[in-house]
């Protein structure tokens, strides 16, 4: 009677998984043989538990899944019903599509923050600081030097929300640069250690970039880069009036005085910037 009743019980959970009505006469001391069977010959790792229904005549068993509305009863009144039919390499094949259809593949991971170093004109080098909230947008803040001085810029770059080798991108960045002696400048292009410009001790200025490029590498990795547009310069010429009383000082007596006051510039020029942007979380 044991192998009897273990004849049904396999055809039985064959059934169960080709027909959600298909039930048959189980033994409550086979419940433990029938996870087994089930996770054997289905692979299916949704199986919770078995567990006897007390309303019905005789005790049952219903294989219950993690998936709502996905468990099966096995009573006793449809035994003769039941077939003895392997299951087939295609049924365990439909078993396998199916899990794996249910089951949500995973969003790629995106790395939120990192660092660029990058090198251009009038930006001069500068290292940042970097945020990527989301895919098409990535902010930046950070330091830069000229030569002259040190300044401070930022700015936001907006790409494609796709992971590819090769991607265009858009920046708008803006920075400010504080006063510093540029006189080392004229002294090195005039071969005079001795020149000393008023104008050239106090040098400062404020830009905004737009520009266009291309970036190759792994988004969530390395990335160089390579920009290119049209930057807005404004600056002051601090000390003009001294200048020009140092160049005509050296020139005769004259009665005439003429007096400037420091005039301010706003120019539209060319630029550019390359560089590298390392993500590291």
């Amino acid at each position: 009677m044991r192998s009897y009743a273990a004849l049904f019980l396999l055809s039985a959970l064959v059934s169960v998984t080709a027909h959600a009505d298909a039930t048959t006469t189980i033994d409550p001391q086979d419940q433990a043989r029938i996870q087994a069977v089930v996770l054997k010959a289905y692979n299916d790792p949704r199986v919770i538990e078995i567990v006897n229904d007390a309303n019905a005549n005789q005790n049952s068993v219903e294989v219950e899944l993690t998936s709502p509305g996905n468990s099966y009863e096995l009573a006793p009144e449809t035994a003769v019903d039941v077939t003895v039919a392997p299951p087939t390499a295609t049924e365990r094949t439909t078993t396998i599509l199916a899990k794996q259809a249910e089951t949500p593949k995973p969003k790629p991971h995106i790395t939120h923050f990192g660092m660029t170093i990058d090198a251009g004109l009038p930006d001069g080098a500068g290292a940042s600081v970097v945020f990527r909230p989301w895919k098409w947008l990535r902010a930046r803040v950070g330091g830069n030097y000229n030569g002259v001085s040190g300044g401070i810029s930022g700015g936001v770059t907006f790409l494609p929300p796709v992971f590819f080798p090769v991607l265009p991108t858009a920046t708008v960045e803006a920075g400010h640069y504080f006063e510093g002696d540029a006189n080392w400048i004229a002294r090195l292009a005039a071969g005079n250690q001795s020149t000393d410009i008023a104008s050239l001790k106090r040098v400062s200025y404020d830009y905004v970039n737009g520009h266009l490029g291309l970036e190759f590498g792994s988004q969530n990795r390395f990335v160089f880069y390579i920009h290119g547009g049209f930057t807005y310069l404004h600056t002051t010429v601090n000390d003009l009036q001294t200048t020009i009383n140092q160049q005509n000082s050296g020139g005769g007596s004259s009665t005439t005085t003429v007096t400037f006051k420091d005039p301010t510039v706003n120019a539209i020029v060319p630029s550019g910037k390359l560089g590298f942007l390392i993500y590291f979380m």
